[in-house]
């Protein structure tokens, strides 16, 4: 609104002034001063001639404007008035000292009854020759400002066009609380531009505004939630299908085949995951394969690395018996001899054995050591209480050759500088999924930190002087899984306890 304003403002002073220069133009116009000035000496076909130059040049005037009603010159010594409308016409004295009266006026345009004019004598002062006189239209200005629009004269208060009437005037735009108007004075004049409007008429392009931005909007949203839907189905979907098929796969679950029926990207990428899958399902079962023979080899390298351990020892004790005359000695050891080797040379394809026949064989084992250092070193065996419970444990498959080692370790090694009240105690313990056997001894245990210093090197498979612990612990990791093993503590009788545990899930086939 106020844009318009300053444009309709601008607009009319600058017709105004265009007006007013050209009014000076034919201020200075020699026709125009031959006829007023010399109109005595003139003949009459001179008059006639300048009267029609004049004329026209008049009309002229009047016609480059449509704010102009009228164009007319007072010629007081030719005693003639030469109009726009009227052509040439006597003039009357009274007429000429009203507008010569009107001229001497400050203001550019001037206000006579509800007339306005623009005027211009020659020469300027107070012995004009002629007064120019231009009518300016207040209807036509009105008109060409445009509805909602008026032109205020500040001086006598007087509005164009009327407005109702001519009863509103321009204090009752303040008052009326659905009006806005902007009232801006022109340069030219002493009038004022005013522009109005009702605030629902201003509102209501707002308004309109207002309605297409919520529809736009709500197509937005539709459209939003429409491609959105899209997005989901045609591809979020069938990429988190394809995520949990990759995550399942990651799990070990091969086989997958995914079905697809749309002809677009993702068909190919579905049909080369399940080739992908089939081919990696192939190649994972030959590297399974070829670490089952692995392991199997090397749990077979493992127990060949025990079986000749304690020959030298047994024959000795035999030699030895035999020298004393211990008949019934040689018969035991020997029997327990021939037990012993019967199980460390099996050469059977499997390479588990039930609980129950590893405990005999490492009683054998523990009965030859008892002839060995006789009173010096016990041998002492705990099984569960429960005859369900030992029964079902005893049962339980378990690598060949796990517990003799241990025994072993504990005599050689625990009991070495023994001489009386020895023993070794073989615990085992069941706990549904998984079970514990302790093979403790109250030998020379060792500090704490040389405990965690062996249990290190075993672990790294990095002890030289255990080399049948780590052959243990070995063992049962490949057998069993990384949570199976051999744990070293130190007891309460200053010995060393081997803890073996087992978890049946960890079983490899």
């Amino acid at each position: 609104m106020q844009q318009k304003v300053d444009y309709l403002a601008s607009s009319l002073d600058a017709e105004l002034n265009r007006i007013v220069q050209l009014q000076m133009q034919f201020n200075n116009d020699s026709d125009l001063q031959d006829l007023s000035i010399r109109s005595d000496s003139l003949r009459d076909y001179e008059k006639i001639k300048l009267i029609n130059d004049v004329y026209s040049k008049i009309s002229a005037l009047a016609s480059s404007s449509r704010y102009i009603s009228e164009v007319f010159v007072l010629m007081p010594n030719f005693q003639k008035r030469l109009s726009s409308t009227s052509v040439l016409t006597n003039l009357n004295t009274g007429e000429y000292e009203r507008y010569k009266d009107l001229a001497a006026g400050t203001s550019n345009v001037k206000k006579d009854g509800q007339h306005y004019y623009l005027l211009s004598g020659y020469p300027a002062g107070t012995k004009t020759q002629y007064l120019i006189v231009v009518e300016l239209s207040p209807s036509m200005i009105g008109t060409s400002l445009g509805e909602r629009s008026l032109i205020v004269d500040t001086v006598s208060s007087y509005q164009f066009p009327s407005i109702e009437g001519n009863s509103f005037v321009r204090e009752e735009l303040g008052n009326d609380p659905t009006l806005i108007s902007i009232e801006k004075p022109l340069s030219f004049t002493n009038w004022s531009l005013i522009v109005y409007d009702r605030q629902d008429q201003l509102l209501q392009p707002l308004r309109k505004f207002t309605e297409w931005n919520y529809m736009l909007w709500g197509l937005a949203l539709i459209v939003i939630v429409s491609f959105s839907y899209l997005l989901i189905k045609f591809i979020h979907q069938p990429l988190r299908k394809l995520v949990q098929a990759f995550r399942m796969v990651e799990n070990g679950n091969f086989n997958l085949n995914l079905q697809y029926r749309k002809k677009d990207e993702f068909e190919f990428l579905y049909t080369r995951f399940n080739s992908m899958v089939g081919k990696l399902k192939v190649l994972v079962h030959e590297v399974y394969e070829q670490t089952i023979y692995r392991q199997l080899a090397e749990l077979r390298q493992l127990q060949s690395q025990i079986n000749p351990h304690f020959l030298y020892n047994s024959l000795y004790i035999l030699y030895r018996m035999s020298q004393d005359k211990d008949f019934q000695g040689v018969s035991h050891l020997s029997r327990h001899l021939g037990d012993y080797f019967k199980y460390i040379t099996q050469n059977n394809h499997d390479d588990l054995i039930t609980l129950d026949k590893e405990i005999k064989h490492a009683s054998s084992y523990a009965s030859i050591q008892q002839m060995r250092f006789g009173n010096r070193i016990s041998f002492q065996w705990e099984l569960p209480d429960d005859a369900d419970q030992a029964d079902s444990i005893l049962h339980r498959k378990v690598p060949r050759l796990f517990i003799q080692p241990l025994i072993e370790n504990a005599v050689e090694h625990g009991h070495k500088h023994t001489v009386k009240e020895g023993w070794v105690r073989i615990i085992c313990k069941d706990y549904g999924n998984y079970m514990e056997l302790h093979v403790a001894d109250n030998g020379m245990g060792g500090g704490a930190e040389h405990i965690a210093e062996l249990q290190k090197k075993i672990h790294a498979g990095q002890c030289d002087t255990s080399h049948a612990l780590i052959n243990v612990h070995k063992r049962l990791e490949i057998l069993f899984g990384p949570e199976s093993g051999l744990q070293l503590q130190s007891n309460e009788y200053g010995g060393l306890t081997n803890v073996i545990t087992i978890y049946w899930e960890g079983a490899i086939s």
